[in-house]
């Protein structure tokens, strides 16, 4: 499991005006072949009392050029966490994405908008690509109590100067960019920078544990579960164990963990422990509060407590996780997009639903407009996607490692609702009939359903049909063999700066309309869902009139999804993909096949729930997501 959940990782932030123009280097992270790299710790000895401090404790492999497209100057900073007040600042290392600078100090300030209390210029000539340029203080600056801000400041041509990685952490980004104003991106999905500061006469509390945040878990009743707590430690020991309280719906119990590794001594040491408990007996929502008691057996220096909003469920169901791809041919970066979510297609299977939406460019031959809007999704350039309207990321790296870590922890996680879907052909194959339904595994829900057609294996010969590709300026030996895309780099079978391409998972239509608007009709009582009710809806989904898209269109190979989507926080709750048939095959009715599939729910024709095979027809439903008409006679 990823040690960092990106189920906790908050995506939300506030900037200011001058947020919109910026944007993430779309080429990706400087050590493009190193997908999982080992961590290095933020806290670092340096010898001589000399400690390196930093909100970022990884290597320059996973470092991103950040900018605005466009010359201007850039102001970077991070604000200094208090349990550093009384330390003396020796020097500020400056990270480096782009040797572009010039112009280059380094600083401290009490107030983002006041004057330096320090300040350090730094040569030009001075920097190399994935390094820290050192810029040591000409005399000692003792860090006082309150707010510090430790920075820089730049001018650079290039597109994407400013050095961030990956993660997300309170005071690890303030930007102002020429004369506007300081934006505090901190928290969001711009990163956080590795600025890097040494200190010494660090004095540091024996104990100091922070409990920053919890995952929420879906369960069934009376269930054993081990939750996920970020653990912050910012104390002269390493942590080794933990006594703890864990209080699940009001009631008490006190644990103790002896940690496999310790946590190590230091400032924003961060790592996961699993606290254990076991879910309720009811079918509800309910909270789930741990407090730190002791650790290493002694107190803490401060009282810490997280808490977190716990759901159980009536039984297991298929989980599907959705995976909408903004993207287009003329995107050139784009290409890495579709390594990850063929890769995803290929290794997820019934478990991922792909939804590839090429809004991108309007020549694209599967440009369609008809779907929910980009920004409702919080994408604001290509390649990017949406995880189950959760979280955006990158359809390549995901949220640190690889999207497909992302997945793993998606689809670990337990659906509250059940969703099967059919589709169907009409006459004259001009448009399809989808229905859902939908079952509530607990209490409480409201939603809506939208109405997706995708289509696989579409190519074609003319040069619109092209994917731009950008990755052939880079050696193929540089670039990923697994997902592959080294092979777009210079030297691979697709090393050019425009390919043919064959595309899966494209959306061809939707229940939304150019305005992202969805309307399809809302399904009588859903807006407050009755435990283990079973809800119907369809909807008419027109297939494209395009004839470039239209011609490429194999109608074999188009599928009808249905998304179930959350009126309380508009995440999809869970979803269904099947191939659109005939009406003739829909109509069939055939006794139940001897196969490996695995009943899972029967329901007669008006849509009740069966405890047992009933006389009639009954429409029987299997682990595989499929359902089936049975004749019992």
């Amino acid at each position: 499991m990823k040690k960092i959940l990106s189920i906790i990782v908050a995506l939300t932030f506030v900037t200011a005006a001058s947020a919109q123009t910026l944007q993430k280097d779309p080429a990706g992270k400087l050590g493009q072949k190193s997908m999982k790299t080992a961590e290095k710790s933020p806290m670092l000895a340096g010898g001589d009392g000399v400690t390196y401090w930093s909100y970022y404790g990884g290597n320059s492999s996973s470092w991103t050029g950040l900018g605005t497209g466009s010359a201007a100057t850039f102001h970077v900073a991070v604000k200094l966490p208090n349990v550093l007040a009384g330390s003396t600042l020796k020097s500020i290392n400056i990270p480096v994405i782009s040797t572009s600078m010039t112009s280059v100090t380094a600083w401290v300030r009490t107030n983002l908008d006041g004057a330096n209390a320090v300040e350090v210029s730094v040569p030009d000539n001075s920097f190399v690509v994935g390094n820290y340029t050192n810029a040591p203080l000409t005399a000692d600056y003792v860090i006082p109590a309150g707010d510090v801000y430790v920075g820089y400041t730049f001018t650079s041509t290039v597109a994407y100067p400013i050095a961030v990685a990956d993660g997300a952490d309170a005071n690890s980004l303030y930007l102002k960019i020429n004369e506007g104003g300081w934006g505090d991106y901190s928290g969001g999905d711009y990163g956080l920078s590795p600025l890097q500061i040494a200190v010494t006469n660090l004095n540091l509390p024996d104990y100091a544990v922070t409990f920053e945040d919890m995952e929420s878990l879906t369960l069934t009743p009376n269930t054993a579960f081990k939750a996920q707590v970020l653990v912050d430690n910012s104390g002269k020991n390493a942590i080794e164990s933990i006594d703890y309280t864990i209080e699940i719906d009001g009631q008490k119990s006190q644990k103790h963990l002896t940690l496999e590794k310790p946590i190590p001594a230091g400032i924003n040491q961060k790592d996961i422990i699993e606290v254990e408990g076991v879910s309720v007996a009811d079918i509800k929502k309910y909270t789930v509060k741990v407090t730190l008691d002791k650790v290493n057996g002694q107190a803490n220096s401060k009282s810490t407590s997280v808490s977190a909003q716990f759901m159980n469920v009536t039984r297991v169901a298929a989980r599907r996780t959705v995976v909408e791809e903004f993207t287009g041919t003329g995107c050139g970066w784009c290409t890495r997009g579709w390594v990850g979510m063929e890769y995803l297609k290929e290794k997820y299977q019934d478990k991922f639903v792909g939804i590839a939406f090429h809004k991108y460019n309007s020549d694209d031959p599967m440009y369609v407009a008809n779907y929910v809007s980009t920004k409702s999704l919080g994408i604001s350039g290509a390649p990017s996607c949406s995880i189950d309207r959760k979280i955006t990321v990158d359809p390549f790296y995901g949220t640190d490692y690889g999207i497909w870590y992302d997945l793993e922890d998606f689809n670990a996680v337990l659906p509250i609702v059940d969703v099967s879907a059919k589709g169907v052909w009409n006459e004259d194959q001009t448009a399809v009939d989808v229905m859902a339904k939908v079952e509530a595994l607990t209490s409480g829900i409201g939603f809506t359903v939208a109405y997706v057609l995708t289509a696989d294996q579409l190519s074609g010969t003319t040069s619109e049909w092209k994917q731009t590709n950008y990755y052939y300026q880079y050696s193929s030996s540089t670039l990923p063999t697994e997902p592959n895309l080294a092979q777009f780099g210079s030297g691979g079978k697709n090393g050019k700066s425009s390919v043919f391409l064959t595309f899966n998972d494209v959306m061809i239509g939707s229940s939304y309309n150019s305005s992202g608007v969805n309307q399809a009709k809302t399904i009588e009582g859903s807006n407050n869902a009755v435990l283990n009710t079973v809800y119907e809806g369809t909807h008419t989904v027109k297939m494209p009139t395009k004839e470039t898209l239209k011609n490429a269109i194999q109608n074999d190979k188009v599928f009808a999804n249905v998304l179930i989507i959350s009126n309380e926080t508009g995440e999809i709750l869970n979803a269904a993909r099947v191939k659109v048939m005939t009406q003739e095959e829909s109509n069939g009715i055939s006794d139940l096949n001897a196969d490996n599939r695995a009943e899972v729910a029967r329901y007669s024709l008006d849509g009740r729930r069966l405890n047992a095979p009933q006389k009639g027809v009954n429409i029987v439903k299997f682990n595989d997501g499929k359902t089936q008409k049975v004749v019992v006679k």
